[in-house]
């Protein structure tokens, strides 16, 4: 992976005295608050404000200035009240260390002893979507399977209360909540989870729509019969 030509990939000057990750997670926060005066004024690299701004984390967070260790950055999370993922290049890009959840988060890019900004975490893996709570990515969210979201809505905080029945889908949804949020769009989505998947009542197979409509559907198959 080419980290200059990655779109996803916010590039971390080298410096001697391997400030790296606390330059970083600077940027990052920049980033990730949309603060434009510090972003112009860290991106500028004849200029020395994001080596000055890593050095004062430092010593905000009582780190020694230095290369980091996990044990570092937990304390720089601590500090920040950020939760911080990071990836490895030499674990095949996947996530290496990651602190306790909290209300935001960034990602960082470890490679050759260096770390850099993923922007986008979805662009750096060149996928539709990304879990961030099973670490995967998927192009599909009817086929995603979390064992921390709702299987019904893939809320993370679906809560049971009265249990419906989609007449349109034929799932049993958690709660009235559940029912809304199966049924609503999200993001740039054109179809709803209800209108992507339905369920059969008899053989209970989940199968999704575009795979075999509804009124086509023969238990024991998932595809459609006309087309085989």
């Amino acid at each position: 992976m080419d980290r200059l030509n990655k779109k996803s990939v916010l590039s971390i000057p080298y410096d001697e005295e391997g400030l790296c990750c606390a330059k970083a997670i600077v940027y990052a926060l920049a980033h990730l608050h949309k603060d434009m005066t510090a972003i112009n004024a860290m991106k500028n690299r004849r200029r020395p404000a994001l080596l000055n701004r890593a050095k004062e984390l430092h010593t905000a967070a009582n780190v020694p200035a230095g290369p980091c260790t996990f044990a570092e950055i937990s304390i720089f999370e601590d500090y920040l009240d950020t939760q911080i993922a990071v990836f490895s290049s030499e674990n095949l890009n996947q996530v290496v260390y990651k602190g306790k959840e909290r209300s935001q988060r960034i990602n960082l890019w470890l490679h050759d002893g260096h770390y850099d900004v993923i922007k986008s975490i979805k662009g750096f893996f060149g996928s539709k979507y990304y879990c961030l709570l099973c670490e995967k990515t998927y192009e599909h969210p009817e086929n995603h399977r979390c064992e921390n979201a709702c299987p019904i809505c893939l809320r993370t905080d679906c809560e049971p209360g009265q249990p419906q029945r989609c007449q349109d889908c034929d799932r049993l949804c958690r709660s009235d909540v559940c029912f809304e949020a199966h049924k609503a769009l999200t993001g740039n989505q054109e179809f709803s989870l209800c209108d992507r998947v339905y369920q059969c009542r008899d053989c209970c197979q989940v199968i999704r729509r575009r795979d075999c409509p509804k009124e086509l559907h023969k238990c024991g198959t998932t595809k459609c019969p006309s087309c085989g």
